[in-house]
């Protein structure tokens, strides 16, 4: 990437569709262009994508392409079916209008939100895709039609797999309004994956961080927990692809660990 004034906040994610790049993070602005909501997408040279657009007043300016946000940080951002899936802890879906006038008959612009929670597909050009996790006839906020689906009763991070399914772990006991014990797996359509952890408790407390490795197929997770699915677990477990507890694997206290190193 060339170096230049970059995003105005955090970045805190990528992903690649057709040599384009999609930064997630938190930030409102990306080489002295703003109108940016936490996402947005820039050419393989690091250059932001603009386009022409008329206002209100008949002025012509530039403004990003990708006209599509969250009205939080996005932490995680993965490319699939050349779309983009963003994860957070953010409630709305954002885009802007430039063609609409303020109380004087002025330029101004828009800003419109739809009720999005935590996970959403954007098309590459940053609309929101209402085929993915989305309820075309729920009630929204204000009364607007169309929401999400609920997502989870508390914060959460994410790791998407190849097959487009998605781990998605944190501080909750709730997801889709649907039990889950601070951890749940998703189909690639967005739906619960019924075949992690079928009929399990999960944790007993809340997952920080959860890591996959493909050639094993199990998952390493570290929290504040105590028990995973009622095994004693303390603070660090690892689960099967199944969403089961591998007792094959048994952490070492802090105490022993403490020795060995004395020890080598």
């Amino acid at each position: 990437m060339l170096s230049g004034s970059a995003s105005t906040g955090d970045l805190y994610d990528m992903a690649i569709v057709n040599n384009q790049w999609f930064l997630g993070g938190a930030f409102s602005g990306y080489a002295q262009r703003g109108g940016i909501n936490n996402l947005t997408r820039v050419s393989s040279q690091g250059t932001i994508d603009t386009m022409l657009v008329e206002t209100y007043t008949k002025k012509l300016i530039y403004v990003p392409t990708f006209n599509g946000g969250t009205d939080a940080a996005i932490t995680n951002v993965y490319a699939f079916n050349n779309k983009i899936i963003a994860s957070g802890n953010f409630r709305y879906y954002v885009s802007r209008r430039y063609d609409q006038p303020n109380r004087q008959l002025k330029d101004s612009t828009v800003i419109d939100t739809i009720e999005v929670r935590q996970l959403a597909r954007f098309n590459p050009n940053g609309t929101l895709d209402k085929t993915w996790r989305f309820d075309p006839n729920a009630t929204g906020y204000g009364g607007a039609k169309g929401k999400s689906l609920p997502a989870s009763n508390g914060f959460i991070r994410t790791i998407m797999h190849t097959d487009g399914k998605i781990l998605v772990y944190g501080n909750f006991t709730k997801f889709d309004d649907a039990s889950a014990g601070y951890i749940t797996r998703l189909n690639a359509d967005g739906t619960i994956d019924a075949t992690f952890n079928p009929g399990g408790a999960g944790a007993d407390f809340v997952i920080s961080h959860a890591s996959y490795n493909e050639t094993t197929k199990k998952y390493l997770l570290c929290g504040t927990f105590k028990k995973f699915n009622g095994v004693t677990s303390e603070s660090l477990v690892m689960l099967n692809y199944d969403g089961s507890v591998d007792q094959s694997f048994v952490a070492k206290s802090l105490l022993v660990a403490i020795r060995i190193l004395q020890n080598s």
